[in-house]
């Protein structure tokens, strides 16, 4: 069937299934959304605002107490745009449909697939606060071993994260290298056989610690700043934006750190879980600077008068036990200057994908065709034009996507040290 491969119907049919089913990550995160983007005549444009869900505090006593439904949303942009581009040859006209699928397809799916991974998986550890690790007696980051995994599923049950359903099922997105070390350090341990069998044929963890596991070579690494400590300037601070005194080194995007004498709430009962809180800066800040924009922000008790067996009164969306004093320390959680690797814990629905539909351009101005197609919530657009310039006809496979992490407090970093 010479010449087939000119027909972007199919080539996108075949792309669009491949795309999904060449990364794990991809295919374990919540796509709820997609269907809000690019509806024929409801277009919304390329930004959606996301609700989370309400909070509200218990009142003590018969008397009414009424409580204002203060909403707050998480904003998703769509607008990024990736595209593997070939040329045709004389001999590739002559190949046949499955010839094309499996020698020029199938590389640019594989191709784009691992790029988008890498680009959700880097717009979503910066704003995942939580983090696990195994340290040594000066805070050095040691390989991963099962402890910081367990770790992280506590964290996640003080977060209130489900764990339900296949895909409502605790992820984990581990590296090639971490899922070894965790593998070692499982192998002595009484597990199911079935289990092990599993682990063993495969190289790769599976299912354990309540976390179904997939390798992806999409985990990105992390290099802190080179601020080894600061100081919070200003007592009975709130929100996202943290005033210091003048740093002494910076923060990069990511970082996590911890304010002394601010503990963590649990979010759906307001008690103290006795740990420090963990904030992470959400934007880099530079040598000198005096302020920090972190996530989450600084929300404190409503007062300090004890109610209803806490040591104070509660707020909405309260999520520490109080704001930091005056230099207080600000402490990071990796020593200055380090590289960690950032496998992940969560919930499928702490991170979201959006693949919209692409605008179909009509056969003119050097399009020959055209073809878009969707399957299961994604969309991938394949166009071949003419370029007189070099006398080929070019096929280009489009996808445009945004991703972003409407539940931060649903993931944990889990730091395992490079190499």
């Amino acid at each position: 069937m010479a010449n087939n491969l000119l027909t972007p119907s199919m080539i996108t049919r075949f792309s669009i299934r491949m795309f999904l089913n060449t990364n794990y990550f991809l295919q374990n995160i919540s796509r709820q959304f997609e269907d809000q983007f690019g509806e024929a005549g409801a277009k919304i444009g390329a930004q959606l605002r996301i609700r989370y869900p309400n909070q509200y505090t218990v009142t003590d006593g018969p008397g009414i107490s009424v409580q204002d439904t203060i909403e707050q949303q998480f904003l998703l942009t769509v607008a990024t745009q990736r595209h593997v581009d070939v040329a045709f040859t004389s001999a590739e006209t002559t190949l046949d449909v499955d010839d094309y699928m499996e020698r020029i397809v199938l590389p640019r799916v594989n191709a784009l697939a691992a790029n988008v991974a890498v680009q959700v998986m880097a717009n979503t550890a910066p704003f995942i606060r939580n983090i696990t690790a195994n340290v040594d007696g000066a805070n050095n980051i040691l390989p991963v071993t099962d402890t910081p995994f367990a770790l992280a599923r506590a964290v996640l049950e003080e977060n209130s994260a489900p764990n339900f359903g296949e895909m409502g099922m605790r992820k984990v997105a581990l590296a090639p290298r971490s899922d070894t070390r965790v593998q070692l350090a499982l192998r002595g341990l009484l597990n199911p056989v079935e289990t092990i069998s599993r682990q063993f044929n495969t190289g790769m963890m599976y299912e354990a610690l309540q976390f179904r596991w997939f390798e992806d070579q999409s985990v990105v690494s992390h290099t802190t700043g080179s601020a080894t400590s600061a100081t919070v300037n200003g007592a009975n601070q709130t929100g996202n934006v943290l005033t210091i005194n003048a740093l002494t080194g910076t923060i990069n995007q990511g970082d996590v750190f911890t304010l002394a004498g601010v503990n963590a709430v649990n979010r759906a009962n307001f008690q103290s879980l006795g740990t420090l809180a963990q904030f992470v800066a959400v934007q880099a800040v530079a040598a000198g600077a005096t302020t920090i924009t972190m996530y989450p922000p600084i929300i404190p008790p409503a007062s300090a008068v004890p109610y209803a067996g806490l040591p104070y009164t509660p707020q909405q969306y309260q999520t520490v036990t109080a704001s930091p004093a005056n230099n207080a320390t600000l402490t990071p959680f990796a020593n200055a200057s380090v590289t960690y690797r950032e496998n992940i814990a969560y919930v499928p629905d702490a991170i979201t994908l959006v693949v919209a539909p692409l605008w179909i351009p009509p056969n003119e101005k050097g399009v020959i065709a055209a073809a878009r197609h969707e399957y299961d919530d994604l969309s991938m657009r394949s166009l071949v034009t003419y370029e007189p310039s070099t006398d080929q006809p070019i096929d280009r496979l489009d996808i445009l996507f945004g991703s972003g992490v409407p539940r931060p407090e649903w993931g944990v970093q889990v730091a395992d040290s490079t190499p």
